[in-house]
């Protein structure tokens, strides 16, 4: 799934003025796309829909521009999209096609988060097709793809983690641990869903 934030201050003293144009941005891909109705949430105002088939929040933070971060952090807690700073760093890194250690440090991270997300999205896809068989049968088969993704990029972390303990770079061991620590939750979270649904159906 996606989080797109719209940054603006509330009341109608900014109401349409540029110090809004977040706001006035989201709103437009609200209207646009058919999103569903505002509701408060996350210290703010959120609506939900789809774009491109995958799920996607919009949110306005009502915490005025400065205090944006403790909407969008709590949005991001809750759907489990938070970054750890080395991931974060990652994502603004101008470096990711060398052929360098650092390089290949960051595409790990890329690659795990990634993962992650689109992990996440699969399995809320899974749950609201319970009612559906043919649905249901396509989220569980993406996910059992994406189970193999992970273990290719878990692999490839362990790699990477070998050479940056062969070079004594104790910071990036512990990124990389951190970020795949974070996959491994995801894969166990989707193997125990898999397998209980299957328990149910032969039960049935």
């Amino acid at each position: 799934m996606r989080l797109i934030v719209g940054l603006g201050n509330p009341g109608p003293r900014y109401a349409r003025t540029r110090h809004n144009i977040g706001f006035m941005a989201v709103d437009e891909i609200v209207r646009r796309h058919g999103f569903g109705p505002w509701r408060k949430r996350f210290q703010g105002a959120a609506a939900e829909g789809t774009l491109a088939g995958e799920k996607v929040v919009a949110l306005k933070p009502m915490t005025y521009m400065n205090e944006s971060g403790r909407s969008v952090g709590e949005a991001m807690r809750f759907f489990n999209l938070a970054l750890t700073p080395a991931e974060a760093d990652a994502y603004c890194a101008d470096y990711v096609h060398e052929k360098s250690v650092r390089a290949e440090f960051a595409r790990v991270l890329l690659r795990t988060v990634a993962v992650i997300a689109r992990i996440t999205t699969e399995l809320e896809h899974l749950k609201r097709s319970e009612n559906s068989a043919s649905l249901w049968k396509l989220h569980a088969d993406s996910l059992l793809g994406l189970l193999e993704v992970a273990s290719a990029v878990t692999e490839n972390g362990r790699r990477v983690l070998t050479t940056t303990s062969n070079e004594g770079d104790g910071a990036t061991q512990e990124a990389i641990t951190t970020s795949l620590g974070k996959l491994r939750d995801s894969v166990d979270l989707t193997v125990q869903t898999l397998t209980r649904a299957g328990t149910e159906t032969f039960a049935g």
